[in-house]
């Protein structure tokens, strides 16, 4: 079977390609393209006859990806964001920089240890140019595995495949709930007390999830579900509206509580927490420089 090779394509097809599914239009597509429609179709038809398949269902509807166009999209998003960071690196070193440091890491790690880590390292390392990315654990797993950044820093619960990983620490749950709540008397509860409460809850990827459903389970009581946030803050701002309860993590929960609004509850269940783990593809291999962080990582001991 013949593979298909690379040169029968440019940057320009498949960025096209990408505003095309984008806008879910061929016209609005080419205009972001900066291309007439007929020249944007003609190219779209070229890589389909490249391919040898049809990336697009068209119908008086409009146009759907086929699956052969949700693995050619997938695909041609990770080219296209590697060669931009292909252009931050070089631009990166005309300004003087020696190295590139790419992490990935959860929205607590980024949030409460990162800031203090990445300034000792820039102390040390000032010429050394850092991007950190902030994701949840599945998201950095894909990075790392793809190349896109030289580790990461997800939560034990996570599929991390064929990467390496070491511990480096846990993260305890607790209990936000507002200042006018009736649990705002209290300093701890046990999460089966917080189950008859409606509580607000993170997307499936978060490390909540895990053990909010195991508690769920074992306590054959059912979670009731108020609203969905997608981050802390957010969380933070619906418990301090008294919309429900949350269960967070408990360093970002005691950080937005010092400006008033909501009271942490600790959890007092033993498995309240998620296990951090550092995950690369050969820890081994990598540059001293991104050593060096990894070491500052796992001297934070992190076990809040």
């Amino acid at each position: 079977m013949e593979i298909l090779s690379l040169k029968n394509f440019d940057m320009v097809d498949l960025r096209l390609f990408v505003y095309v599914v984008e806008a879910s239009s061929i016209r609005r597509g080419a205009d972001r393209a900066c291309l007439s429609a007929p020249a944007a179709s003609a190219r779209i038809k070229h890589i389909e006859e490249l391919l040898g398949t049809p990336l697009f269902e068209r119908t008086s509807k409009g146009m759907t990806l086929t699956t052969a166009g949700h693995a050619f999209l997938y695909h041609a998003r990770r080219m296209l964001m590697q060669l931009d960071e292909l252009g931050r690196d070089i631009q990166a070193y005309t300004r003087g920089a020696t190295g590139h440091l790419r992490v990935a890491a959860n929205p607590t790690v980024v949030a409460e240890y990162m800031p203090g880590v990445i300034h000792d390292y820039l102390v040390k390392h000032p010429l050394i140019q850092v991007d950190l990315r902030e994701r949840f654990s599945p998201e950095i797993v894909r990075f790392v595995s793809a190349g896109t950044a030289d580790f990461g820093v997800v939560s034990g619960h996570v599929h991390t495949e064929n990467l390496e990983v070491m511990e480096c620490g846990f993260v305890r749950f607790a209990l936000a709930v507002s200042t006018r709540h009736p649990l705002a008397a209290r300093d701890s509860i046990a999460f089966a007390e917080c189950m008859q409460y409606e509580h607000i809850v993170f997307q499936d990827v978060s490390p909540t999830h895990p053990f909010m459903n195991q508690m769920s389970t074992a306590l054959r009581v059912p979670l009731s579900m108020r609203v969905q946030a997608a981050n802390v803050d957010a969380m933070c701002r619906m418990v301090e509206a008294n919309i429900g309860v949350g269960v967070v993590p408990e360093p970002s929960a005691r950080r937005f509580a010092r400006s008033g609004g909501i009271k942490v509850l600790s959890l007092e269940d033993e498995h309240a927490r998620f296990t951090l783990l550092l995950c690369a593809r050969n820890f081994a291999a990598l540059p001293s420089h991104c050593q060096d962080m990894i070491d500052m990582v796992m001297a934070l001991n992190i076990s809040s």
